[in-house]
């Protein structure tokens, strides 16, 4: 039969099928084959694993989008607002007392959703709240009480989806997102989704893609395709998490919802009272516990501050706790666990990159000798890109450029790993993932045990102490944040470049091979302190002023660019052949501006527009590592082509004694 008036067709069917049809959910599975074909069908559907608020049918509102619902039973919600009213306290309230609001305010919720069902259903339907379902006209029952509560399109017009609120199985409200090609072309293969979910079907389930169709007239929203910040074509910024959770001034009418890949849960245990004295206070005097905390708060402010990756990897024996670090910082928005393997980096960098756009992406175990995919994984943090498959159909060529602040461990440095496969760390991987040393304290990453008998009797205590507590303090962290965006961005930009200055002056008086002394590795550093003392001017944090800045400055006093074996990298081996230019420029000709002299003394080189040609004695008088040396800086040197050979031998045009000399790259050593 051909559609040309879906209300039509409906009502033809119910006189076809007058008696109710009390169809299992299990019954609309498919077979075998309907699920392979299913799967290879490309269908766009992602599912929320967290209850949506419902929205007004006119739109969302502050009032309507800004409780705060924290049991387990009901995560948070997904729009965040910052009326006082709305809000409480994130560090209010026992256990007990916040799991009785959350039911009231899951009854809430239900009751918006059934009020707003009333009001938008199409005709003829009606709802039956008691049973609960959707009835026809006679009273038959159809489906579960359903709605598309928005139309969501991107700001170019395109990817236009349907953002559809439904009570599941345990009659949980729950949301999936459609996208429209699918719901014209692809109909049939949506029933497994909202089966998948518990959706119960009484009758015509070939209807329901149908009945879907007829909701026009709901509010027209944004369509984000991946987490992080978001700005709408008016100019209005909100911020998404990867489960779709939205934060937003409270004045922001515009409503955003996530697509594109599926939405991940975010886990949250216990109360943010019991995380700040468990975790946080106890991380006081451990600098790279309170490093890892502010670090997990600086992926939102990577955009503010007009950074793109920043890395830090903490490298040292099993037992000095790098783990417990990485987990610490996870602590502050998940689980835990949700800590990645570097294995799972290596095929799905992109799809992780772009859950962790603007926040955390934790990496545990980078191997002591990658293979090629994990080299080529690395590397790609070094240009901001991902690896692996692409992460949506927008990006064929997976070149999509991402924001993210990385924590990463290893045993030995990730430089030294990748000279292991005969590859020099490239010089924007360095400046972008930046090895830090595991053992820092006493007990590796501990320095304070806080009345704990050693380093393991600590880590076991706050392991413990970050299960039964997480999850809270980056969305506290948000809250406030987009409640004066604008005056927190100004204040950031004003305030990074001091604080930046400060930590390249401390390290270049402490280690000229830090890179941290260079801009770009300080600023890095910088932003971590700054997420912190920003998160304690909130009053989140149970530490005084200056604390995550003077963690910050410790760590980045400890950053070094790893050496090889031989003791040579590529920064100390370009350092001290610059070193040597300089203290030897008057015996090196410029071959541009006169012609090389005969029968004096030997110069100690030449140059000319393109390269500096040097010869070997009198390096080797000055530097009794050499080869060591060369062998660091193997990609600025030219040879002359000659076998088993570094040297190239000057042309008679050029100096009449072609003298064996080795040639650099100017452009590369400048």
């Amino acid at each position: 039969m051909t559609i040309n008036d879906p209300v039509k067709v409906l009502r033809e069917r119910r006189r076809q099928h007058e008696a109710v049809c009390c169809t299992s959910v299990a019954s609309l599975l498919p077979g075998a084959d309907n699920q392979q074909a299913s799967a290879a069908s490309g269908i766009r559907a992602e599912f929320s694993t967290s209850p949506c608020p419902v929205q007004q049918s006119n739109g969302p509102t502050a009032s309507g989008a800004g409780e705060a619902v924290t049991p387990a039973a009901y995560p948070a919600p997904p729009v965040h607002g910052q009326a006082a009213a709305e809000h409480p306290d994130p560090r209010a309230g026992a256990d007990g007392a916040a799991q009785g609001g959350s039911q009231n305010a899951l009854g809430a919720a239900l009751r918006r959703f059934y009020d707003d069902l009333h009001r938008t259903l199409p005709e003829p339907f009606l709802l039956d709240e008691e049973i609960p379902c959707i009835c026809d006209a006679k009273g038959n029952r159809l489906w579960a009480p359903i709605r598309v509560a928005s139309h969501a399109r991107r700001a170019d017009g395109t990817g236009w989806m349907l953002e559809i609120e439904f009570l599941d199985g345990d009659l949980q409200l729950q949301r999936l997102s459609v996208a429209r090609a699918d719901l014209e072309c692809k109909p049939r293969l949506l029933l497994p989704l909202f089966a998948d979910r518990g959706f119960r079907i009484h009758s015509f389930p070939e209807d329901v893609p149908v009945f879907l169709r007829l909701w026009d007239h709901v509010p027209r929203s944004w369509r984000a395709d991946h987490p992080g910040w978001f700005e709408s074509p008016a100019g209005a910024s909100c911020y998404l998490r990867p489960d779709g959770t939205r934060f937003a001034p409270a004045r922001a009418a515009e409503e955003v919802f996530l697509a594109g890949s599926p939405r991940c849960s975010v886990s949250r245990a216990g109360s943010f009272d019991g995380w700040r004295a468990e975790v946080a206070a106890r991380a006081l005097g451990n600098p790279a516990l309170v490093f890892a905390i502010s670090a997990s708060l600086a992926g939102p402010l990577l955009c503010l501050a007009g950074i793109q990756t920043a890395g830090f990897n903490f490298y040292g024996s099993e037992a000095s706790g790098k783990s417990l670090l990485l987990h610490v910082a996870m602590s502050c928005l998940d689980h835990p666990h949700r800590v990645n393997p570097w294995a799972a980096a290596t095929t799905g960098l992109q799809r992780l990159s772009a859950e962790a756009q603007d926040g955390l992406l934790a990496l545990d175990g980078f191997p002591l000798q990658p293979d090629g995919r994990q080299a080529k994984t690395l590397l790609a943090l070094g240009n901001d890109a991902g690896a692996g498959r692409p992460h949506s159909d927008r990006d064929p060529d997976g070149g999509q450029r991402w924001r993210r602040m990385i924590l990463s461990s290893s045993e030995i440095p990730v430089s030294h790993s990748l000279q292991r496969g005969k590859q020099d760390a490239p010089a924007p991987l360095l400046r972008r993932m930046m090895d830090l040393p595991a053992e820092v304290g006493t007990y590796g990453v501990i320095e304070e045990l806080h009345g704990e008998s050693d380093g393991a009797s600590f880590a076991r205590g706050m392991e413990l102490a970050l299960h039964r507590h997480h999850g809270h303090l980056l969305p506290a962290f948000l809250d406030q944040l987009v409640a004066s965006f604008d005056i927190h961005t100004e204040s950031l930009r004003a305030k990074l470049p001091q604080f930046t200055r400060r930590v390249q002056d401390d390290c270049l008086r402490a280690a000229a091979l830090s890179p941290a002394a260079e801009t770009a590795g300080a600023e890095r550093f910088a932003l971590v302190g700054y997420a912190g003392e920003l998160a304690i001017g909130f009053d989140l944090l149970p530490w005084k002023t200056g604390t995550a800045q003077e963690a910050a400055l410790r760590m980045a006093s400890l950053a070094h660019h790893a050496a090889p074996a031989s003791g040579w990298d590529q920064t100390r081996a370009r350092a001290e052949l610059r070193r040597f230019i300089a203290q030897k420029s008057e015996q090196i000709i410029d071959l541009e501006a006169e012609a090389a002299p005969a029968g004096e003394a030997a110069p100690v080189g030449w140059q000319d527009r393109d390269h500096l040609y040097l010869r070997g004695d009198p390096m080797r008088d000055e530097l009794a590592e050499l080869d060591e040396m060369l062998a660091a800086i193997d990609d600025i040197l030219v040879p002359g082509g000659e076998a088993r050979s570094r040297q190239y031998r000057m042309p008679a045009a050029k100096v009449t004694e072609r003298p064996r000399v080795y040639r650099f790259d100017r452009s590369a050593l400048e």
